[in-house]
């Protein structure tokens, strides 16, 4: 429907409603110069190359879904081919090339690990990483930066609040840590592994150990 709109496919025909859509092999493309050209695609004033694939308000051949099974939603948003399985929600967001179950949501996102996620203008650099908050970056195996401008250098370190970098392997770095509830605190283990202490205060303020 619509002036150079072409609606093709071997295996089921496609839907093409838009001047210049293209649709093929029972998929749907709607808006002027649409473009669903894989199998079971669907394609929004956007582009969806990748199988199974969805964008919408994407630019066409630009941007868009190329990844198999992948989301693409908002201007300039990107699953890059081979990013299966893969969601980029926000403008300009981006799931990388060949990044399997990516999350990327909010304007600027970019995901380039393995199953990593970030959200609200923040990036993942590589597999299993978390990074939310603005500018928010997390760059090692199974890091995770939480906050603004928070960072997370090291294999598995948390940097959690603004402005933290987390460079301890294993380790969660805050800017300082509260503890709101009477006789709570902090509980470590012993060198043995055999037990475990709360490390708290008394009234007086002096430094108690009980086990735990």
């Amino acid at each position: 429907i619509g002036g150079g709109a072409e609606a093709v496919g071997t295996t089921g025909v496609g839907t093409a409603v838009g001047y210049g859509t293209y649709a093929c092999n029972a998929s749907t493309a709607i808006g002027q110069d649409a473009c669903a050209a894989n199998n079971s695609t669907i394609a929004i004033a956007g582009y969806a190359s990748g199988s199974a694939s969805i964008n919408i308000g994407g630019t066409p051949t630009a941007f868009g879904s190329f990844g198999n099974c992948s989301i693409a939603i908002g201007i300039n948003s990107s699953t890059c081919t081979g990013a299966t399985y893969s969601v980029a929600i926000g403008t300009s967001s981006k799931v990388c090339a060949s990044v399997t179950r990516g999350v990327a949501i909010g304007h600027n996102a970019i995901t380039a690990g393995f199953a990593s996620i970030s959200i609200g203008c923040a990036q993942s650099c590589t597999s299993y990483n978390i990074a939310m908050g603005l500018l928010a970056k997390s760059y090692c195996l199974h890091g995770q930066a939480y906050g603004c401008q928070a960072e997370s250098c090291e294999f598995g370190a948390i940097a959690m609040g603004r402005g933290v970098v987390a460079s301890r392997c294993n380790t969660l770095t805050a800017n300082q840590l509260e503890s709101c509830v009477a006789g709570c605190g902090l509980i470590v283990k012993t060198p043995d592994g055999l037990n475990s202490y709360r490390i708290a205060v008394d009234n007086s303020g002096n430094i108690t150990t009980t086990l735990a």
